[in-house]
């Protein structure tokens, strides 16, 4: 992990009986050395974001939106890496075509502005 990730992201880390590596600035930085110490000690690096398998994980969350609310008419997500908001999407559009999703990038667009936008494009 980068060396400003939040104490409690790297505790809850920890927690699940992982070792924490902390390395460079920033994301890039970080995986960077988790790549070379993948390498070195024979290891399977799962990526954060960029997996297939990550990002249908990060789907399920679409499918208990959708079962919370059914009649739902915009999604809006934070974007990342773009695995969050893209199982989002995978999941929301294969069960409802109909229903736009907005993704918004960190201090970008407040929760109306995003809905106000998916609603005037018709189809984000």
């Amino acid at each position: 992990m980068p060396l400003p990730t939040p104490l409690t992201k790297v505790s809850a880390t920890r927690a699940y009986g992982a070792e924490v590596i902390l390395h460079g600035a920033n994301y890039d930085e970080a995986y960077e050395r988790a790549v070379e110490h993948g390498k070195q000690d024979n290891l399977t690096l799962i990526h954060a974001f960029d997996d297939d398998a990550v990002i249908a994980g990060q789907g399920t969350l679409g499918l208990e939106i959708l079962e919370q609310q059914r009649d739902i008419e915009v999604v809006v997500a934070p974007i990342g890496g773009g695995g969050l908001i893209g199982g989002i999407a995978c999941a929301v559009k294969e069960m409802n075509p109909a229903v736009p999703s907005v993704w918004s990038a960190a201090g970008q667009d407040t929760f109306d502005e995003g809905r106000d936008r998916a609603r005037s494009s018709g189809n984000p």
